[in-house]
């Protein structure tokens, strides 16, 4: 062989090592890179998940994390050793194209599992990510709350001046057709809220006899998409519901929010607590969201919004802020009553005799009557039932069977008052406004109501009339939906009017009053349970039925999202519920469950560290279907540290306290209400 041969086989050799050589880094480079970036990667995804979920390290999630890292690391490793096998071959081949062609081989063979390692880290990455969500919050809105981190969703002020609204904080898959409601916990000034001098869109059954409907004032409450398909933002990139963190609720002009183009219209129920916002009006094609798409829309209250004092319902500088998604639907289906107590007095069961039937065979006199629908409907515009002429066109409506209920009154309608807007929304309310004749006390300290003694009681609640448009009926005229559906008072499925769909039911009173206390029999999480997922839904069961009223009003939260700031997110307590045997949810009267903001999910950086505490405090005022206080000092099968029954049947109540660094339990005997000193 010539020796310019071989200077050129050199040169060739040296030329194939340097490029396989740089191929080997380029190649492997970018996977020991990805490897590191998806470990990286992972271990993020899953901390981050870890996080919100506050699931300890040794978790499914983290045992999933563990075996893909070292499977990604185990194929790491096999692909840098083909690289480096197969330039190996090359480098000694001496010419030979049979070791040559192996080499290529090997290299090539390499290079194929390369891309399916990187395919396959692609893959699985899309797949977590379809699952898991953005940590932004892209696709992670859900019932509970615990959606989108980065966005500044108001709290504090639902559980404390907001008693309910629909839909839910972050509640998806919300039908387009929906109607939404505000309710407070005292009365507003209408004039705030509604423009009552513009009522031309507000159907004739909502107008007169003092009924308040008007044009939305969008100064105050401003409602509005966030995508880019109308003219907020100016941008042409339409946003998904979990990018609205990137907007600014105080850059949508005026023109943007729903109303300012005259089809929305509002009104208040009688008592001027809930307000109901009708979208879209009388539209029949109009609606919410998109129908190829989820939509996010942001509701804004502002500090605009007054009581009847004409001072506004806000703090000073505060307002209030919530998110829903739209789905892609209409709602088309009719309410229907799911439970009613007293039940019906053919089919009274045992169960149910024990917490509402008294010695004498009768419902006790003290008892409240309650009626669960099987979804929030739109409450009855008229609260209070004062036994005069009126009373006919009440949309429920309560009554002894023959005669007037007493002295004073011109029919035979109970007077009493119908609590609306409870248990988001499912759920009605009347209590009696006649002082017992025995001169009865609760275990609240307060005078007993009772129903006539020793008589047959008649309930109707009716459908609503039909605008002639399948199941659609006119709020104000019977109970419907929030999509205005009509109820379906026989269950057959569609909404065939009052005539049709009325419901009626009937019980028996006797001459007895129950004073007994209601007491719990369970908790979840237990006292003192650690590794609480930051989105549980908190729970307590009684042992017999409560007041929803009280659940409403009087269950809070106290506590500590980091180690200085207090838990100030929302809270919206409600009644319980069982799963049937079709996976239905069905209101169960006797267990209280709390849905809430995000707990803090992770240890404070301080020195030392700081654990979160929450105390979730079930006030003395929650109160039993009997009008009775909870005895907070008495509980079966639980210890506590607070509190004695004292002489009038009334315990003390646990209250949280910050004492020092602190929160600690602190026996306020007598109290209703836990007030925390300032800090």
């Amino acid at each position: 062989m010539k020796k310019t041969d071989k200077n050129f086989q050199l040169i060739i050799k040296i030329t194939a090592s340097c490029f396989v050589f740089l191929l080997a880094v380029f190649l492997f480079a970018p996977v020991v890179q990805a490897q590191g970036d998806l470990q990286e990667t992972i271990n993020q995804d899953l901390d981050a998940i870890a996080e919100q979920t506050d699931l300890p390290t040794n978790s499914l999630t983290s045992i999933i994390g563990g075996i893909i890292k070292a499977i990604m690391g185990f194929l790491g490793v096999i692909a840098l050793s083909l690289v480096l096998y197969g330039g190996f071959l090359y480098m000694t081949a001496g010419g030979q194209q049979d070791k040559v062609d192996k080499a290529k081989k090997v290299l090539i063979n390499a290079a194929i599992g390369l891309v399916i390692i990187l395919s396959a880290y692609a893959i699985t990455a899309f797949i977590f990510d379809s699952l898991i969500g953005d940590r932004d919050g892209g696709g992670g809105v859900n019932i509970a709350g615990i959606g989108p981190q980065g966005y500044s969703l108001s709290g504090g002020a639902f559980g404390s001046v907001i008693q309910s609204h629909y839909p839910e904080p972050e509640q998806d898959d919300v039908s387009r057709n929906t109607m939404i409601m505000v309710t407070f916990r005292d009365s507003i000034d209408e004039n705030s809220v509604i423009d009552l001098s513009d009522s031309s869109g507000c159907p004739d059954a909502l107008l007169g006899d003092g009924k308040m409907c008007g044009a939305l004032k969008t100064n105050n409450i401003r409602i509005f998409r966030c995508d880019a398909m109308g003219n907020w933002p100016t941008d042409d990139t339409d946003r998904t519901p979990g990018q609205c963190a990137d907007l600014i609720i105080e850059d949508a002009p005026a023109s943007d929010f729903l109303g300012s183009t005259g089809d929305t219209y509002a009104f208040l129920t009688a008592d001027r607590r809930t307000i109901v916002i009708n979208p879209y009006g009388n539209s029949q094609t109009e609606h919410l969201g998109s129908q190829s798409d989820d939509v996010a829309y942001i509701v804004h209250l502002t500090n605009s919004i007054t009581n009847s004092d004409g001072n506004s319902v806000f703090s000073v500088g505060q307002d209030y802020q919530w998110r829903f998604v739209t789905g892609t639907f209409l709602d088309l289906t009719p309410p229907v009553v799911e439970s009613v107590i007293p039940l019906d007095q053919a089919g009274i069961d045992a169960t149910i005799k024990n917490d509402t039937i008294g010695e004498d065979g009768g419902v006790y006199l003290n008892q409240i009557i309650v009626v669960n629908f099987s979804e929030p409907i739109i409450p009855p515009l008229e609260q209070l039932q004062d036994c005069s002429a009126g009373d006919d066109d009440n949309e429920i409506q309560v009554k002894l069977n023959s005669g007037e209920a007493n002295g004073t009154c011109a029919t035979s309608h109970v007077p009493g008052n119908w609590r609306v807007g409870l248990n988001g929304y499912k759920t009605v309310q009347f209590l009696s406004s006649t002082e017992c004749s025995s001169g009865a006390y609760t275990t609240c300290g307060e005078k007993a109501f009772c129903l006539p003694e020793n008589s047959l009681i008649d309930n109707l609640i009716t459908a609503a009339e039909l605008t002639g448009d399948g199941n659609t009926g006119t709020p104000g005229t019977g109970i419907v939906d929030t999509s205005s559906n009509s109820l379906d008072g026989d269950s057959n499925g569609t909404s065939d009017g009052p005539a049709f769909d009325n419901f009626d039911w009937s019980f028996q009173t006797g001459a007895e009053v129950d004073l007994d206390a209601p007491y719990i029999i369970g908790l979840s999480p237990d006292h003192n349970t650690e590794q609480v997922m930051v989105d549980q839904t908190l729970a307590a069961e009684f042992n017999e039925s409560l007041e929803p009223y009280s659940v409403d009003r009087e269950v809070k939260i106290y506590g500590e999202r980091s180690g200085s700031e207090p838990f100030d997110a929302w809270v919206d307590p409600n009644m319980g519920y069982n799963l049937d045997a079709d996976g239905n949810k069905v209101t169960d009267m006797k267990k209280i469950f709390i849905t809430h903001g995000p707990f803090s999910s992770a240890l404070e950086t301080a020195d030392p560290p700081v654990i979160p505490i929450y105390f979730p405090v079930i006030k003395s005022q929650v109160k039993d279907l009997r009008q009775n206080c909870f005895n907070p000092s008495r509980e079966e099968d639980l210890n506590t540290d607070c509190g004695s029954i004292t002489a009038n049947n009334r315990g003390t109540s646990c209250c949280p306290v910050y004492i020092g660094d602190t929160y600690q339990l602190e026996d306020q005997a007598g109290v209703s209400e836990c007030s925390l000193p300032g800090r």
